[in-house]
């Protein structure tokens, strides 16, 4: 995650900026150019995770 903005257009020109850096500008090869940074849209005041934790057993059932 590179950051929470207040509107698409800020998290925009961010995600504009960061191309321009190493790691996410092609420099580095496949690493950096196969995934490309993406913006979200998320509502304030709400639960973005409701899943919570688990794990598995011995046999690969989750608990």
């Amino acid at each position: 995650m590179f950051g929470v903005y207040s509107t698409e257009e800020r998290a925009n020109e961010v995600r504009e900026r960061a191309r321009l850096q190493l790691g996410f500008d092609g420099r580095l090869g496949p690493v950096d150019s196969q995934e490309k940074l993406t913006v979200y849209l998320y509502g304030l005041d709400d639960v973005a995770w409701r899943g919570g934790f688990f794990s598995y057993d011995a046999e690969g059932r989750e608990e």
